[in-house]
């Protein structure tokens, strides 16, 4: 089977919201109205046909930054991939897109924001360290996440 990804459109909203009710993260009704706009952000991951992965990243600014316009980096704030999918490249395919978007962008530290003991090998594997408690990445959440970084 082919693995591949896709936007996110109103006919697969429902599978992103099965994919956060796995991931025990919060999210509100604004975040996936968000997710139907965010283009090159906010891919699902495909094993064939069938959904089975989402991503979904956002510019991070300098909490004390002068010019909002100039992002630190990227950072991922949610990865998912169903239990029966992980290990099939699925997670890999995802994180390479955002990879190539930070380069597109002349960007060069991507962070993800992830609870989830599985990701943290496939994070590991790919050259991510864990980067501790950074509090500009811990807005907006109801309690902390634990944080990997990967400078490209």
């Amino acid at each position: 089977m082919s693995v591949s990804l896709d936007d996110i459109t109103p006919n697969n909203v429902g599978m992103l919201k099965k994919l956060v009710e796995l991931s025990t993260l919060d999210f509100s009704s604004d975040w996936f109205t968000e997710a139907q706009s965010s283009e090159d952000l906010f891919k699902f991951g495909y094993f064939g046909e069938i959904p089975v992965g989402c991503v979904k990243a956002k510019p991070l600014m300098a909490a004390n930054a002068s010019d909002k316009s100039a992002p630190m980096g990227l950072v991922i704030e949610f990865l998912e991939v169903l239990p029966a999918y992980r290990g099939l490249s699925i997670e890999d395919k995802l994180l390479e897109h955002i990879e190539t978007v930070l380069r597109e962008r002349h960007l060069h530290t991507l962070w993800v924001l992830s609870p989830l003991e599985w990701a943290s090998a496939t994070l590991e594997k790919r050259g991510y360290f864990s980067a501790g408690d950074i509090a500009e990445l811990q807005t907006g959440y109801e309690k902390r996440l634990p944080a990997w970084e990967k400078k490209l």
